[in-house]
């Protein structure tokens, strides 16, 4: 997923994130205990669910809800800084990330669309830090 993240950092101006093994078993194991809830300051959540128990979520899907999702980057502002999984993943203050996609049994779907996918991304030094955001959220290159 890492990727992904920096293809996305690089269209606001961050530097690319190295990918970090010991974020990655953090992310995993936080995920494979199934709770919808932040354990730390620098996570990002998503998760899919399906009735036919087939859910669809990689990497690519995963950063597409983060940055494009409802209320990410498009309501992104310096002037009003809100913290949302998009300003996570372009901090430019972060250098590292680990995640994980698992499947569970996740509380926020009906048990018959269980298994869910469930992702979860760890990163280091986190961000969305209250004071921070005018240096290190950066405005969109085309």
């Amino acid at each position: 997923m890492h990727t992904a993240h920096n293809t996305w950092r690089a269209r606001y101006g961050a530097q690319d994130l190295i990918w970090d093994e010991n974020l990655a078993v953090k992310a995993a194991d936080w995920a494979k205990q199934c709770q919808w809830e932040h354990n730390s300051e620098g996570q990002n959540l998503d998760s899919a669910g399906s009735s036919d128990g087939n859910p669809t979520l990689n990497g690519d899907l995963v950063l597409e809800h983060w940055v494009n999702g409802p209320n990410e980057a498009d309501i992104w502002s310096p002037t009003n800084p809100i913290a949302t999984h998009f300003t996570q993943v372009v901090w430019k203050g972060t250098t590292h990330v680990g995640c994980a996609i698992v499947d569970c049994d996740l509380s926020v779907y009906d048990a018959s669309w269980w298994p869910a996918k469930y992702a979860v991304c760890n990163y280091y030094p986190p961000g969305n830090v209250v004071g921070d955001f005018a240096a290190n959220v950066g405005v969109r290159r085309f």
